[in-house]
C-alpha cells in the first residue's frame, strides 16, 4: 500500500454522519436542531482517547481513524495513539501505517520508532525491530540538550505558536523555529521556557553570542526550572566560545557554590574540564579543575578526563597507562564488556574510544595500544586515522569560527560541509545534526537536499532519508532516481 493511500478512505468513518447531513438539509429547522449535534474533532479526539485509556481498542481504532490525516498540533498523537490501538488488539500489520506515515513526517520521533520497534517484533522481523530501537536511542541521545516540553505550554494563541515553534526545533528545522521563537517573543518576552529554548536552539547552531543574553534572561527568570541544570551549561561554553578564558573564569568563579553542591557539582565539573579542553585549549586549566572537583566526579569520568588532559599534554603513553589502570571501572561501562570479549583492557580502551568527544584521541590511544600488543598494522591504521581525524578536526574548527560571525541565513552551506566532515570523522550523530541544520536553513536549495539523501545511508536513518528525498521531489518532481528510491525505500519499510 503506498503512503497516500493510508489511511484507507479514512472519510468512511464519517460517511452517516455526510449522508444525515443531507436528508436534514430538506427537514423542518426542528428536526435539523435535533440532528445537528455532531461532535467535533476535540471532542472526538477526547473519546478516544478514553477509549484507550479504557483499554477498549477497537473502539478507539474508528475515530482515531477519522481523525488521523487532519492536519493540526494534535495528528501526530492521533497517529501514535492509532498504532497503539492497533498493536495491542494483535493487529500489528496495520499498526505499521500510521507510524510510517508519522516517521516520514518526523523522523525525530523516538516513541514512534519504539512503537515500530515492538511491531516489527510482533511480526518476527526482527532485524528491523532492532534498527528501529537503535535509530530511537540515537534520538533520544541527540534531543537530550533542547530544556523543557512542549506539554507543559498552556493552551491559548502564544502557547500554541510556542508549542509549534518547540516542535520545529525538535524536527530539525532550526530557521523556522527560530523565525517562530522571535515572532512568539514579541508577546512573552519574559517567557523563561521560550528564552532558554530560543538559547539553547543558537547554541546548537554555535551562535554563542546570540544565545548568551537568551540564556542568561532564561536562568534569571527561570532558577527553578527543571532545565536549568543543562542551561548553565550551555550559558558556560558559550561564553568560552564568544568571550574567551578570562569570561569563562570569571563566572565559573561565581559558580563556586554548585561546584561544592552534590546535587550539581558532577555535570557542572564535567562540563566545565571539557571546556578547557575543547574551547579554550588549555590542558593545565583542565588539569588543575580535575584535581580540585575530582571527588564530584564518577570514576569512569575522572579516568576518560584525565587521559584526554595526558594526550593534550603530549603524553599519550601516559594516558593509555591511566586508562589500563583503570580497567576495572571501564569495562563494566555499558555495552563494553559483552562487546570485548573476557579482556577488561581491550574493552577499556574501547570505552575511551567511544567516550572521547574528538575521535583523533581515541585512535591515538587504540594504536599506542595495539603496538603494545605487537599488532603493527593494527596500530598503523589506527595512527594513520588519528592523524586525517586531526587535519579534519583542524577544518571543523575552522568552520566553525567562519559560522560565528556569518549571517545566519546564509550559512547553510557551512553546515553541510560541517555534515560531510562528521561523516568522513564517523561522527554519525554531528552528521544528522548538521545536516538537518543545513536543510532547515535553506529549504528550497535542491542540493542540500540531495545532499542529505545521499549522507543519510545507514538503514537506520531511512526516515531521515525519506524526508530528504520529499524535499527533492518537492523541487524537483521529475527527479526519476529520487522517486524511484522513494518507492523502494517504502516498499521495504512494508514488505
Amino acid at each position: 500500500m503506498s503512503r497516500r493511500t493510508w489511511p484507507p478512505n479514512p472519510l468512511s468513518v464519517l460517511k452517516p454522519f455526510l449522508g444525515l447531513a443531507l436528508i436534514l438539509a430538506g427537514c423542518e429547522p426542528s428536526v435539523q436542531e435535533s440532528f445537528t449535534n455532531i461532535p467535533s474533532k476535540q471532542e472526538l479526539l477526547a473519546k478516544a482517547r478514553k477509549y484507550y485509556a479504557d483499554r477498549q481498542w477497537d473502539e478507539a481504532i474508528p475515530l482515531l481513524l477519522s481523525l488521523a490525516e487532519n492536519p493540526g498540533p494534535d495528528r501526530e498523537e492521533i497517529r501514535l495513539l492509532l498504532a497503539y490501538s492497533f498493536g495491542r488488539s494483535g493487529r500489528a500489520q496495520e499498526a505499521l501505517e500510521p507510524l510510517l506515515a508519522l516517521l516520514e513526517e518526523n523522523p525525530f520521533s523516538s516513541a514512534a520508532l519504539e512503537e515500530l520497534s515492538r511491531d516489527y517484533s510482533r511480526l518476527g522481523r526482527e532485524a528491523d525491530s532492532r534498527r528501529c530501537l537503535e535509530a530511537a536511542k540515537r534520538i533520544d541521545s541527540r534531543t537530550a540538550h533542547r530544556p523543557g516540553l512542549p506539554e507543559g505550554v498552556e493552551d491559548s494563541p502564544s502557547g500554541r505558536r510556542l508549542k509549534e515553534a518547540m516542535i520545529l526545533a525538535d524536527r530539525g528545522r532550526a530557521f523556522q523555529a527560530l523565525r517562530l521563537f522571535e515572532e512568539v517573543r514579541k508577546d512573552r518576552p519574559r517567557d523563561p521556557l521560550l528564552l532558554g529554548s530560543l538559547g539553547s536552539l543558537y547554541a546548537a547552531l554555535h551562535r554563542p553570542r546570540e544565545a548568551l543574553p537568551l540564556l542568561k534572561e532564561a536562568l534569571e527568570l527561570g532558577s527553578g526550572l527543571p532545565s536549568a541544570p543543562l542551561l548553565r551549561r550551555h550559558w558556560l561554553r558559550c561564553l568560552a566560545q564568544a568571550e574567551g578564558k578570562e569570561a569563562f573564569l570569571k563566572e565559573l568563579g561565581r559558580l563556586a557554590p554548585e561546584l561544592a553542591s552534590p546535587k550539581s557539582a558532577g555535570d557542572l565539573s564535567k562540563e566545565a574540564i571539557e571546556i578547557h579542553l575543547d574551547e579554550l585549549r588549555d590542558p593545565p586549566g583542565a588539569a588543575a579543575l580535575l584535581a580540585r572537583q575530582r571527588p564530584a566526579l564518577s570514576p569512569a569520568d575522572t579516568l576518560i578526563l584525565g587521559a584526554r588532559i595526558l594526550i593534550r599534554q603530549g603524553s599519550p603513553e601516559k594516558a593509555l597507562e591511566v586508562v589500563l589502570q583503570g580497567a576495572p571501572v571501564l569495562a563494566g561501562s555499558p555495552g563494553e564488556k559483552s562487546a570485548s570479549g573476557k579482556d577488561p583492557r581491550r574493552a577499556a580502551v574501547n570505552a575511551f574510544v567511544k567516550e572521547a568527544p574528538d575521535p583523533s584521541e581515541g585512535e591515538a590511544l587504540l594504536s599506542l595500544y595495539e603496538g603494545s600488543l605487537g599488532n603493527a598494522a593494527e596500530a598503523s591504521e589506527a595512527l594513520l586515522r588519528s592523524r586525517n581525524l586531526e587535519k579534519l578536526e583542524g577544518r571543523r574548527r575552522e568552520i566553525l569560527t567562519r559560522l560565528k560571525g556569518a549571517p545566519l541565513e546564509g550559512a547553510a552551506a557551512l553546515y553541510g560541509e560541517l555534515a560531510d566532515l562528521a561523516r568522513t570523522s564517523g561522527r554519525r550523530d554531528d552528521v544528522m545534526r548538521f545536516m538537518e541544520m543545513a536543510r532547515g536553513l535553506a529549504p528550497e536549495a535542491l542540493e542540500i537536499h540531495r545532499q542529505a539523501v545521499k549522507l543519510f545511508d545507514r538503514p537506520e536513518e531511512v526516515f531521515l532519508r525519506l524526508r530528504a528525498l520529499q524535499d527533492v521531489l518537492r523541487l524537483a518532481p521529475d527527479d526519476k532516481p529520487a522517486s524511484s528510491l522513494a518507492a523502494r525505500l517504502r516498499q521495504e519499510l512494508r514488505s
